[in-house]
């Protein structure tokens, strides 16, 4: 089987075959029918209260959107014991190989356990899944011309890379071998780390840079260690936690796991897939949801939900799912609880059209595309649940991604306000190469080369949207008149904040061109000339010394 062929619920195949080793990482994945849940159609349900860690501000609070992002909370939203893993649009793709390789490697979980046994087995489940992205996914990894062979890029960021990447692995690589030992060495100085932590019984730390999983492990205990060790806990690893399954009944078990499947990324040894169903990982999930919720239930409701965890335990698949579903919509109709839609929104399908949040997205694009939204009124919810049927998984923002929906649905006319909205919300980074060096090319002698830049967003719009907006955020009405056909671009500022800069026609033809794009700029005003090299949209194409 070719990494081309690697295909899992909720990753998107590009990402699954960048590099030979994310490629036996998603392959195995593959056969273990593991997923992954879209990020903003997940409703996360409000921890009860018992199993939060007090006078703990750093731990993680509840998300709220931002512009339309939904950030991660680091050490609630993610856990070990969800098999399933997370697709988030504002990650890079490293992040899929990762998630997959934690699902692959499991967790260790035994009842009555101390905080420093969770603190090593939290240790123990990112050793591999931080070796992958650090060594393995290097080599014969593709990255632009400036990072080819430099290895990871850390906390930059560099959109070169993520498209160079999904174009798949280079064939030579003098590197790779390097890559490979280096990661080995790395995940067998984690693991004696951890075997001679547990003989002294103190967390022996061991750095890679800026990062210690000793550290990060001892947070997360510190997060989940009431979780952890709760009956709720216990009662779903009764019900749902086997090794097949990714669960270890020990530390041991865990570093086997590790171990084994090093060797199958490392020198394609053989390695077992977890052995489930795509319906038992679903059931799985939703099984911790319902024994969430009844942590903080009582009576007869209680004694119901017990029962649904139990039937779902027994009968893992769609029909039980269903049932299970059917089961808890009348409970909801007769008790206070969380909605049905918020519960059952796990961020990939489930049955009866559940699985996405429509609210959740709906405020999300609320924070992105205000007035978007607000001349959509009532159809806001029915135009977003179309989208969340179309909105297959990509690195891109919610608004922009919303944006680029709306031109094929009965909501065409309002495409002009989403894209400038989204543009917005989301703008292109500042060049700052470009920002720091336009005084130089402003002042040289004889007129440079120019291309297009990288910086900027540039609109051709049918009628005024800037102004529209404007009216509508103040009247909440659209005004009479729209106004005249209008180019724009939408630039970011050294200090953070966002511009709009308008720009005569022919100017917008000629930045209608890839970055890199040689461009004549003869019949343009030279005011207009020093407003696009000023902003990063037209840069020389050498700087001079």
């Amino acid at each position: 089987m070719t990494a081309e062929h690697i295909q899992v619920e909720g990753a998107p195949a590009h990402e699954l075959s960048r590099s030979p080793a994310t490629a036996v990482v998603g392959r195995l994945a593959m056969q273990s029918n593991l997923l992954l849940s879209q990020f903003e159609h997940r409703v996360e349900l409000a921890l009860p209260e018992a199993w939060l860690p007090t006078d703990r501000p750093d731990l993680g609070e509840t998300p709220a959107w931002q512009n339309g992002v939904l950030p991660e909370a680091k050490y609630q939203a993610f856990r070990h014991d969800r098999i399933s893993g997370s697709f988030h649009p504002g990650h890079r793709a490293k992040w899929t190989g990762h998630e997959l390789c934690h699902g692959l490697v499991g967790f260790a979980w035994e009842p009555g356990a101390s905080r420093f046994f969770h603190a090593l087995a939290a240790r123990l489940a990112e050793v591999l899944p931080v070796a992958l992205w650090y060594f393995f996914d290097e080599a014969h990894l593709r990255r632009c011309p400036s990072h080819q062979g430099g290895g990871p890029l850390y906390q930059t960021f560099c959109p070169e890379c993520e498209a160079a990447a999904s174009q798949g692995p280079i064939e030579e690589d003098p590197q790779a071998e390097q890559w490979m030992e280096n990661g080995q060495a790395y995940v067998q100085r984690e693991l004696d780390a951890v075997r001679q932590s547990m003989v002294d019984g103190r967390m022996v730390s061991h750095r890679l840079a800026t990062l210690d999983l000793g550290s990060d492990a001892l947070a997360y205990a510190a997060a989940h260690a009431d979780r952890l060790n709760s009956d709720t806990f216990h009662r779903y690893a009764d019900c749902f936690g086997n090794a097949d399954r990714g669960h270890h009944d020990s530390l041991e078990s865990l570093i086997d796991r590790i171990e084994l499947l090093t060797g199958a990324i490392v020198h394609e040894q053989p390695a077992a897939p977890l052995n489930a169903t795509r319906w038992q990982w679903a059931a799985q999930d939703v099984g911790w949801r319902l024994l969430q919720i009844g942590t903080e239930t009582e009576g007869e409701a209680a004694r119901a939900l017990d029962d649904m965890v139990d039937h779902l335990a027994a009968q893992s698949d769609e029909a039980g799912l269903a049932a299970t579903i059917q089961s808890y919509e009348s409970l909801s109709a007769e008790w206070t609880l969380p909605e049905p839609a918020d519960v059952f929104a796990v961020g990939y399908d489930l049955p009866g059209g559940y699985g996405r949040s429509i609210r959740q997205v709906v405020e999300g694009l609320q924070s992105a595309l205000p007035g978007t939204l607000r001349l959509l009124g009532a159809q806001a919810g029915p135009a977003v649940a179309t989208f969340l049927g179309q909105d297959a998984p990509q690195r891109s923002p919610l608004g922009r991604r919303f944006a680029t929906f709306l031109p094929n649905t009965e909501h065409g006319a309002l495409v002009d306000v989403a894209r400038f909205e989204a543009a917005i919300a989301h703008p292109m980074p500042t060049d700052l190469e470009a920002v720091t060096l336009a005084e130089d090319v402003l002042g040289a002698d004889s007129a440079p080369e120019l291309m297009r830049g990288r910086a900027g967003d540039v609109l051709s719009m049918a009628f005024d949207v800037p102004a529209v907006i404007e009216n509508l955020m103040r009247t909440h009405q659209l005004p009479e008149d729209a106004g005249e056909a209008c180019v724009v671009a939408v630039v970011s500022f050294a200090d953070g904040d966002v511009g709009v800069l308008h720009l005569s026609e022919q100017a917008a033809k000629r930045l209608d061109v890839p970055e890199g794009t040689p461009i004549a700029v003869d019949a343009l005003d030279p005011a207009e000339i020093a407003l696009l090299l000023e902003h990063g949209l037209l840069v020389p194409a050498q700087y001079s010394v």
